[in-house]
């Protein structure tokens, strides 16, 4: 990740902390993106509060 790193400019991940700070150890600062089960998990997690 480290050697082609720069270019990246968006990542879709899991909405984990550890997960984010290793991608922007990693790649710096890109553009990060929950992906779709995350996502909707939070959402289902809210309308159930």
């Amino acid at each position: 990740m480290k050697e082609h790193g720069q270019r990246v400019e968006v990542v879709v991940m899991d909405t984990s902390p550890s997960f984010k700070a290793a991608v922007d150890q990693a790649l710096g600062k890109p553009i990060v993106v929950a992906d779709r089960f995350h996502f909707c998990r939070h959402i289902y997690w809210a309308l159930e509060r």
